[in-house]
């Protein structure tokens, strides 16, 4: 497992609940140090809803024999209770979820 605790500003901080401005931030768990390093690249940079973040150029994040057939994504069982429609249901399980 590795978790990421990005730079301030390196991700948007938009959606989340403010608890403390200068604390919330989001980061990454992953499997391994690559995948944290995807995940980075992906969510990283400028977000024209957050005036806190900054576009991170000339930072890239190597990818090697990166195979999106191995990624898997947890899914808690909670997210399957009560008051959860069928068809969506229904959907995730085909995902494989």
């Amino acid at each position: 497992m590795t978790g990421l605790k990005p730079t301030y500003g390196a991700f948007s901080r938009y959606g989340l609940m403010a608890m403390a401005s200068s604390l919330d931030q989001i980061g990454p768990i992953t499997k391994c140090a690559e995948d944290a390093g995807i995940v980075l690249d992906i969510i990283s940079g400028k977000d024209e809803r957050d005036s806190t973040t900054v576009q991170i150029s000339n930072f890239q994040f190597p990818i090697s024999n990166f195979d999106i057939k191995k990624i898997k994504i947890g899914l808690p069982q909670e997210c399957f209770g009560e008051g959860l429609d069928s068809e969506v249901r229904a959907k995730i399980r085909e995902a494989g979820g």
